[in-house]
């Protein structure tokens, strides 16, 4: 409803909720309810936060699952709104289920500190063991490729064993990073967006995965990680 009253009809991405409700009044009943929450809290902080949200020069949106138990997995969601003199980090815990997220916290920042707190919410890993890995990109997935969401946005080729061991395994974790430049009116993806995957191993450690010409596998640590999305968020600033 904050954003709602402030002109905007959707939530940033990758944040998601769907509300539920047994009846039409039922639902009303929910909006007012959660429309007379917001005056309480309304400061001067939350309105530097939400306008930010709207009118950002960069944004951060970090998507993925992390596995729970043997099988399981929950959706991690973050979204940082990064502003010439502030920045908004927003987390969303997960939901009853991949397409609703639950409560979102909302976080006020100078913007230099955006990037590690956006990205918090991995899993705190180290990193990989692995040496460096580049392949030349797939023609396309192939039929035997897992449903999973841990393993749908990693691509695999057989053209390097080095690769196929590494990525024979379940990842813990796994999820992009975009970067964008301005503000997102609509769900499209804002051109000239860049961004990276990172992928997580139990008993191994954390690999960060750039897209080109190759693809290139690249094992890091949660600063490395930062360094490499707060570049991303420099260049963008410059288009912005």
């Amino acid at each position: 409803m904050l954003l709602e009253q402030a002109g905007r009809d959707r939530l940033p991405f990758p944040l998601q909720f769907t509300p539920h409700a047994d009846s039409a009044a039922d639902y009303h009943r929910q909006r007012q309810e959660a429309a007379d929450s917001v005056a309480p809290i309304m400061d001067a902080d939350l309105r530097v936060a939400v306008h930010t949200i709207i009118e950002p020069r960069v944004r951060v949106e970090v998507v993925g699952h992390v596995r729970v138990g043997q099988s399981a997995h929950e959706k991690l969601r973050a979204h940082a709104a990064i502003g010439f003199d502030s920045a908004a980090v927003l987390t969303q815990r997960p939901g009853v289920h991949d397409r609703s997220g639950a409560d979102v916290t909302v976080h006020l920042m100078e913007p230099f500190r955006s990037v590690s707190a956006v990205l918090s919410v991995l899993p705190d890993v180290g990193r990989g063991t692995s040496p460096r890995i580049d392949v030349d990109r797939p023609v396309r997935p192939t039929d035997t490729e897992s449903s999973s969401p841990l393993l749908s946005s990693t691509p695999r080729t057989t053209d390097d064993a080095r690769y196929q061991r590494l990525f024979s395994r379940a990842p813990s974790s796994a999820g992009e990073i975009l970067v964008c430049a301005g503000p997102a009116p609509d769900s499209r993806l804002t051109e000239g967006t860049s961004g990276v995957q990172w992928v997580d191993f139990d008993d191994d450690g954390r690999y960060m995965i750039r897209h080109s010409a190759n693809i290139s596998v690249v094992p890091v640590s949660a600063a490395e990680l930062a360094s490499e999305i707060q570049e991303l968020v420099e260049k963008a600033t410059l288009r912005a």
